[in-house]
């Protein structure tokens, strides 16, 4: 029982190391190409907002930078974490969050954006 505590409470903090490493590579971005943002935290989440005439303003490249920023860092970070010898627990949740961050590149608030600045090469 005091096993599975443990790898709960680290998985936990793995996760929050994730979501952390997510937005800091939006704001990473953000910072570099000099767009004004703002971070909100709630009881559940981070949530980065930007002003979009300025985002608007910049190159594809930089837009897409931005865009997948948040998951460059935190699948960066998930593959350190596989990586690391003798933890197959600590392997297999990386691979899982690798998932969510796919999924949310297709399905997410990311994806919505993504679309949009995609779509912009076509117009």
């Amino acid at each position: 029982m005091i096993r599975n505590t443990e790898i709960a409470v680290v998985l936990s903090f793995i996760y929050a190391v994730h979501v952390s490493f997510h937005e800091f590579g939006h704001i990473f971005f953000l910072e570099k190409y000099h767009i004004p943002y703002q971070c909100q935290s709630t009881r559940w989440s981070v949530e980065i907002t930007y002003c979009p005439s300025t985002f608007g303003q910049l190159e594809k490249r930089q837009k897409l930078f931005i865009i997948l920023g948040g998951s460059l860092f935190s699948i960066l970070l998930d593959v350190i974490l596989i990586l690391l010898p003798d933890r197959d627990v600590i392997a297999t949740f990386a691979v899982l969050l690798i998932i969510v961050e796919t999924l949310n590149l297709i399905f997410g608030k990311d994806a919505r954006v993504l679309e949009q600045t995609l779509k912009e090469k076509s117009q």
